[in-house]
C-alpha cells in the first residue's frame, strides 16, 4: 500500500473513501432517474440512510437537494432537445399543490402501512399496463401534421391539442384532456403528500398512461416538474435543519453526470423499452413497499 493511502486511511481519510464511494453510485442513479423520468429518491435514500448511516429524515431532505439537481442537469438536456411539454408540466403542477397539501394533512388520519399497501397494488397495475401494452408514439414528417380544424372557445379550453417538434425534426402530435389532466394531477399531488413520494413514480403513469403522452415527452417533461415539487421539499427540510449539505454536494456532483448520460440513453432506446423499463421498475417498488407495509403491521 502507498504511504499516501495509509496516512489517508489513518487521518480520517476513510470518510472521503466513502463520499467517493456515494458519489460513484450517485452517477447511477443520476442515469436511472434521468432516462426514467424518476426523481430517484427510492435510490438516494437508502445509500444515504444506510451506507453514509444517516438518519431517515435527514436522508430523505438530502436526497430532496439531490433530486433537485437531478432534475435541472436532467431538464437542460431534454431542453436541448425541444422534448419538454413547458406548458402541460406547469398547468399540472399547479393543479398538483393542493393535492399535495391535502395529503399532507391527511397523513394524520390515515395509516400510512394502509395507503402504501393501496399505492402498491395499484403501481403493480399501472407497471404491468405500461409493460404489456403497445402504443404507438405518432411521430410525424412535418408535412404530414394535419390542419387544425376550427374549434368553438369552449372545446380548445378544454381539449388541447399539442404538437411538439424536436431538434431531431420529428413531431409527436396529441390532444390532451384538460379537465382530466387536472383531476389525475390533483390525485398525483394527494399521493405524494400522504406516502411522502412524488416525483416521477406518480407523475410518468399520470402523463403516459392517463393522458396518453408520447413516453420521451412523458419522461422530459415529468423531470421539467420535479424542478418545482422538488424545491418546497428542499427549503421546508433545510429550514429543519435535515439536510447534510457535505453529503448532498458530493453526490449532486455524480446526479450531474448520471443526468446527462441518462438523457442520451433515453433519446436512443425506443420509446417501448423505456416504457417497459419503468413499468418493471414499477412493479418492483410496488412489492417492495407492500411487503414493508405488511411486516410492519
Amino acid at each position: 500500500m502507498d504511504w499516501w493511502i495509509l496516512y489517508l486511511l489513518l487521518s480520517g481519510g476513510s470518510e472521503w473513501l466513502l463520499y467517493t464511494l456515494i458519489s460513484g453510485i450517485t452517477i447511477f442513479t443520476g442515469i436511472i432517474a434521468a432516462m426514467l423520468g424518476v426523481g430517484g429518491g427510492f435510490l438516494n435514500v437508502p445509500i444515504i440512510n444506510y451506507v453514509a448511516n444517516e438518519p431517515i429524515n435527514i436522508a430523505i431532505g438530502t436526497s430532496l437537494l439531490i433530486i433537485l439537481f437531478t432534475s435541472f442537469s436532467a431538464t437542460i438536456g431534454y431542453a436541448r432537445k425541444k422534448i419538454i411539454d413547458y406548458k402541460l408540466g406547469l398547468v399540472l403542477e399547479i393543479a398538483s399543490t393542493p393535492g399535495a397539501f391535502l395529503g399532507a394533512y391527511l397523513t394524520g388520519w390515515i395509516p400510512e402501512d394502509i395507503l402504501s399497501s393501496i399505492f402498491g397494488v395499484a403501481l403493480i397495475i399501472i407497471g404491468l399496463n405500461m409493460i404489456f401494452r403497445r402504443r404507438k408514439q405518432n411521430p410525424y414528417n412535418s408535412q404530414e401534421v394535419p390542419k387544425q380544424k376550427t374549434k368553438s372557445i369552449r372545446k380548445s379550453i378544454l381539449n388541447w391539442r399539442r404538437v411538439i417538434k424536436v431538434t431531431s425534426g420529428e413531431i409527436y402530435e396529441y390532444n390532451i384532456n384538460v379537465p382530466l389532466g387536472l383531476a389525475f394531477s390533483f390525485v398525483a399531488g394527494l399521493v405524494s403528500g400522504l406516502l411522502g413520494i412524488g416525483g416521477g413514480l406518480v407523475k410518468v403513469p399520470l402523463l403516459n398512461v392517463g393522458l396518453r403522452v408520447p413516453m420521451i415527452i412523458t419522461v422530459a417533461t415529468s423531470m421539467f416538474m420535479i424542478i418545482f415539487t422538488t424545491s418546497v421539499g428542499v427549503f421546508e427540510h433545510s429550514m429543519l435543519g435535515q439536510v447534510n449539505w457535505l453529503i448532498g454536494g458530493i453526490m449532486i456532483i455524480g446526479a450531474i453526470i448520471g443526468a446527462q448520460i441518462g438523457c442520451r440513453i433515453a433519446l436512443k432506446i425506443s420509446p417501448n423499452l423505456l416504457r417497459k423499463i419503468f413499468g418493471a421498475g414499477a412493479v418492483i417498488l410496488a412489492f417492495h413497499m407492500i411487503y414493508i407495509a405488511l411486516i410492519s403491521l
